[in-house]
């Protein structure tokens, strides 16, 4: 599967999600620590909906209004 195949799917997870731990990204598309890195950036850099929580997981900001 290409980058940016992952990366949309890894969006539309989140969508449906709202987060996703960085460690289940990397398992579910078996990503190596360099990949994970740049789909890192490219979500964090290019997509504003999607935050980082103390670099564990990501989260989508629409979500964020939700949580308790």
């Amino acid at each position: 599967m290409d980058f940016v195949a992952v990366l949309d799917q890894v969006l539309a997870l989140l969508r449906q999600r709202g987060r996703m731990t960085y460690r289940t990204l990397q398992r579910q598309f078996q990503l190596d620590d360099d990949a994970l890195h740049d789909l890192t950036d490219e979500l964090l850099y290019a997509h504003p909906e999607v935050r980082d929580d103390a670099g564990r997981l990501l989260l989508r900001l629409s979500r964020l209004h939700r949580l308790p």
